[in-house]
């Protein structure tokens, strides 16, 4: 939902908004006599946030923003810095928080604390567990799915598989939706729960452009504060765009170093990554590497 229906307030460095459809969810409940069910679903949602946060801050992450949205709570972490590692921590602490949290309510069920919000603190809890580790993107599954399997098969080419796999999953989902309405005409969550995950796939190309965009930014500070970093060489021929090469730059925790060859294949500049970034900064993005070589040596390009 667009920010113009939130409410917003900075406590330090943190960005707090609230969705402002929270009322009209808030009243729902009520009229339907489910506000406590409700306010501790909400809850169950923060701590598993909550869980996120605090392995991102050992991880020496970055919180920027903590969204209240009538569904749930979002927190915004710059992770460019942290390792793969510290990375697939933070994706994963939050669903590990969960089914924490749901083998507590099961514990208190064990010793006869028989209520219906124990139950729901169960089965709401292994909702959130399971559902957030599908290898859909953005869900935490397809992050913990991406930062493992990109370092093997890159960005891009993880991206699509992910988002066929999305499509897959979400086809299923809805078609068992379709069977348990047909059977009982009453519950659809099945269906909203695949529909949501279609509606992410449809999202899964622009997240996998902006991984690799901000895998790119913040590599120069991870080599600088490791000082030994894998590399990943590649060749390129002379005519090529240097935004296209941007792309092939897309193995996460690899320093890529670009070997530009002429049409004898023969070497004619080498690039690292971060020359590369520079380079299209300074000039257009349609920039060819053979132009790149005549600007800085002051030689016209050949007349064909």
């Amino acid at each position: 939902m667009k920010a113009v229906f939130s409410v917003h307030k900075n406590i330090g460095s943190i960005k707090v908004s609230v969705n402002i459809f929270i009322l009209f969810f808030v009243a729902a409940a009520i009229l339907a006599g489910a506000l406590p069910e409700y306010l501790l679903t909400l809850l169950f949602i923060f701590v598993h946030e909550a869980g996120h946060i605090t392995a991102a801050v050992l991880s020496r992450a970055t919180v920027h923003s903590i969204r209240l949205l009538p569904v749930g709570f979002n927190a915004g972490i710059d992770d460019g810095i942290c390792s793969r590692g510290q990375r697939i921590l933070i994706f994963a602490s939050g669903p590990c928080v969960s089914f924490l949290l749901a083998v507590l309510a099961a514990i208190l069920m064990h010793f006869n604390v028989t209520n219906s919000l124990v139950g729901l603190g169960i089965y709401a809890n292994l909702y959130l567990g399971i559902f957030n580790l599908l290898p859909v993107l953005p869900l935490d599954g397809g992050r913990i799915a991406m930062e493992l399997l990109a370092a093997k098969f890159g960005v891009f080419r993880t991206g699509k598989v992910l988002q066929l796999f999305s499509f897959l999953i979400s086809v299923g989902i809805v078609l068992a939706g379709i069977a348990v309405f047909i059977d009982n005409r009453r519950n659809v969550s099945l269906v909203i729960i695949g529909l949501y995950i279609l509606m992410c796939a449809k999202t899964n190309r622009e997240e996998t452009a902006f991984m690799n965009i901000k895998s790119l930014l913040f590599r120069k500070s991870r080599v600088i504060r490791k000082g030994i970093y894998p590399a990943r060489e590649i060749v390129v021929l002379k005519h090529v765009k240097l935004t296209e090469v941007i792309k092939a730059c897309d193995y996460v925790d690899r320093f890529h170093i670009v070997n530009v060859l002429d049409d004898d294949l023969k070497v004619i500049k080498v690039m690292t990554e971060q020359e590369l970034i520079e380079a299209i900064i300074r000039n257009t993005p349609d920039t060819t590497f053979d132009n790149l070589v005549h600007m800085e040596y002051n030689v016209p390009n050949d007349i064909n």
